[in-house]
């Protein structure tokens, strides 16, 4: 068997630039997925925000059927009745 000599070059610059470039993918992979949770959470609260919104419309519209045109002024004169009552 013949046994042969094998040697290596090592470029210090190079093998930094290496590793920089390995953490810098890795450092904006991890930034990527973070982004992408918090628009994933955004997306979620906003979701839920038009659904409240969709329910005030719907009791708004409902105090309008029951009270009529004037329903504001009808129940800030309930309240206000209330109010002097119990003073």
């Amino acid at each position: 068997m013949e046994k042969r000599k094998v040697e290596f070059e090592f470029d210090p610059i190079k093998a930094l630039a290496a590793i920089a470039t390995i953490a810098s993918v890795i450092t904006a992979g991890y930034y990527v997925a973070s982004w992408f949770d918090d628009a994933e959470e955004s997306h979620t609260i906003v979701e839920q925000l038009a659904e409240g919104q969709m329910q005030l419309q719907q009791e708004e519209q409902l105090r309008q059927e029951l009270w009529g045109d004037n329903y504001r002024k009808k129940i800030t004169k309930i309240l206000d009745e209330n109010k002097d009552a119990t003073e």
